[in-house]
């Protein structure tokens, strides 16, 4: 904590809060939409006295960070789930494919490379550009349908211990628009504030970094071009020099290219140009871009028509030693925790997901279902992907910047054996008490996609039982906090072997007793409903079986099945299970967590296993015959 001469004797007191959320943008805004959603009292403050503005276009310099951020495949994915990928698409550049070129010395400029720009297993083989200003109003509106707005211009100055059981935190926030530092108490705080963060700053926590001496330039254009690969992700070596380009929504383009000492010197002499500094320093900075580009692409040609953004960025990646502080109630997420370039396209995704990390958990310990210790395990899952991304940063970086073996395969072959990485559709998280990594059934390894604990799992498609709508998995599983117990249950269905595995789950010890007590929303007799509406549900149930639909009614299943119908799908022809490498005729019991990674995967007829996988980090039987203070052994 800052010393308390920082902090005035007088200020104006806000209502308490659960969280504070510090910082709208990426990190910050999933993090408030997340828990808004799941019903826990937040506030979000932004020291920005507005968004990034959607489709400003800048003629000179702006401190406000106006570019697009480029969506990856497992971000698609979560978007998918919680209903906003269409609306985040609407404004987008769809990138499907990526060229590498290059020149050696006396040679003609060659394509060495070309093929998709995704090549993991997703229904989403693409990447998405999209405006920050325009992911930032799509969050905002989704904030104020749930009740909840950015609180402006304010910032985080300070917090100190309460000693208050009930509110732990006191946070002190400066409004820049009143010039008074307001007060407020939470339970816990989410350091959302980018690089500098004055949050990480007050913890004290360090960072370990990986600085270079590779300056970039990135501009976002318009352009007139004959250069055949320019609707492509391109990344382009030459003894001239490098430069990527990836295509924008709009025909834009933005233009990466490495600045020489020389360049530098230029641009730090423009900036001391009077009062027209920071206009004189973007027109020699697109000079440099689009001399370098033009030279580079010969035979080719490309001008600049229109500048929308420029800026420039020395390559260092660091990350944070630690992700929590204040026994584990402040959190930092984001560029707060990791920087790194913006080559590789991965600080948007990794900082949501971030985010998505920690709201469910926050939401299951704020409930009392989960213990405080459960918070442990966003650091040791999201600092584990954290070093990975700073890892794979540093060596892309490099190698981007080389200008040796130009013609070597490298950097392809590099850039295609991290795609599983660089999609987030290849993260893992270690074991831990949410991933119990002893998979006792056998797993195809060669399936598409095979189940593996740790990682997310894939999208498959399935028909809806009781209405035969053919769907994606992510259209029914709305990132509500739950956890979901997926029965895959094969031909079960068909050969009438239901019956141990509906004593399993109906049992007093099934997690869906345990953990679900019924509030009264859901209608039984109401065959569109299910107890997966109710808020008081913890744990809900998707049966998926290859049995034809139309010849199989749901009202014959066993208990407790006929609760589900809106979760209960046939599997035609067994193609999801194949995808992830399960057998039809044995079938597979996973527990898939409530940010959509795989936590369990065990044999049908395992409850013990299913049972404890939940008691090792849930404190509370909620069910009518479950006892208090079921026992977590986190």
């Amino acid at each position: 904590m800052a010393e308390t001469s920082q902090v005035p004797r007088r200020f104006d007191e806000l209502a308490p809060v659960d969280v504070l959320v510090c910082g709208a943008g990426p990190a910050g805004l999933m993090a408030a939409v997340t828990l808004a959603r799941y019903g826990v009292s937040l506030k979000i403050i932004d020291k920005r006295p507005q968004p990034v503005m959607a489709g400003h276009a800048s003629g000179s310099y702006t401190p406000l960070r106006i570019f697009e951020s480029g969506y990856q495949p497992r971000t698609q994915e979560i978007l998918h789930s919680m209903g906003l990928l269409h609306q985040i698409k609407s404004k987008s550049s769809v990138v499907l494919e990526g060229a590498f070129w290059f020149q050696r010395k006396g040679s003609a400029l060659e394509r060495a490379q070309v093929g998709p720009e995704i090549s993991a297993s997703t229904n989403y083989p693409y990447a998405l550009g999209v405006h920050q200003g325009h992911t930032e109003s799509v969050f905002i509106e989704e904030l104020r349908s749930l009740g909840t707005s950015v609180h402006r211009p304010v910032a985080f100055v300070d917090y100190r211990e309460s000693g208050n059981i009930e509110y732990p935190l006191i946070a002190y926030l400066k409004n820049y628009f009143t010039g008074v530092v307001e007060k407020i108490s939470a339970k816990y705080i989410l350091g959302c504030d980018g690089a500098g963060s004055k949050v990480r700053a007050i913890l004290g926590i360090g960072s370990a970094i990986n600085e270079s001496r590779f300056s970039w330039a990135v501009v976002d254009t318009f352009v007139q071009s004959d250069f055949p690969d320019i609707r492509r992700r391109c990344t382009i070596r030459t003894e001239k020099g490098n430069v990527m380009l990836v295509p924008q929504a709009n025909k834009g383009l933005r233009i990466y290219t490495l600045l020489s000492e020389e360049d530098i010197a230029t641009l730090l002499a423009s900036q001391y140009d009077g009062k027209e500094s920071f206009s004189t320093n973007e027109k020699s900075l697109v000079g440099i871009v689009e001399s370098r580009v033009q030279t580079i692409l010969k035979p080719y040609k490309i001008t600049i028509t229109k500048v929308t953004w420029s800026s420039t960025y020395d390559v260092a990646q660091r990350i944070a030693d630690s992700y929590t502080g204040a026994q584990n109630r402040i959190f930092i997420l984001g560029d707060a925790c990791h920087t790194h370039s913006a080559s590789a396209a991965q600080g948007l995704n990794v900082s949501m997901s971030d985010a998505y990390n920690i709201t469910w958990k926050l939401s299951l310990v704020l409930r009392g279902i989960a213990p405080p210790n459960l918070l442990e395990t966003y650091q040791a899952e999201r600092q584990h992907i954290g070093k990975q991304l700073v890892e794979f940063d540093h060596k892309i970086s490099h190698m981007y910047a080389s200008l040796e073996e130009l013609g070597s395969s490298e950097l392809h072959n590099f850039a295609l054996k991290s795609k599983g990485f660089s999609s987030g559709c290849g993260h893992q998280y270690l074991p831990g008490p949410l991933t119990d990594e002893a998979v006792d059934i056998a797993i195809d390894r060669e399936a598409v996609d095979p189940l593996t604990p740790g990682k997310r799992m894939y999208p498959f498609r399935v028909t809806r039982h009781y209405d035969g709508l053919p769907i994606n998995i992510l259209d029914d599983l709305a990132p509500n906090g739950k956890f979901h117990i997926f029965v895959f249950a094969g031909d079960f269905v068909r050969h009438g072997k239901l019956e141990s595995l509906s004593r399993l789950l109906s049992s007093p010890t099934s997690p869906l007793i345990r953990f679900c007590k019924p509030s009264g929303v859901v209608d039984p007799h109401d065959v569109l409903s299910c107890p997966a509406e109710d808020h008081n549900t913890v744990v809900d149930l998707y049966f998926v079986h290859t049995s034809n639909h139309l010849d199989t009614m749901i009202a014959s299943f066993p208990l407790p099945f006929p609760q589900w119908q809106p979760r209960i799908y046939e599997d035609v022809e067994g193609q999801a299970h194949t995808e992830l490498g399960i057998t039809v005729d044995a079938g597979a019991l996973v527990v898939v967590r409530p940010d959509g990674f795989v936590g369990l995967v065990t044999k049908l007829e395992n409850g013990d296993r299913l049972n404890r996988y939940f008691e090792s980090f849930m404190t509370v039987d909620l069910g009518q015959n479950g006892v208090n203070g079921g026992g977590s052994r986190l």
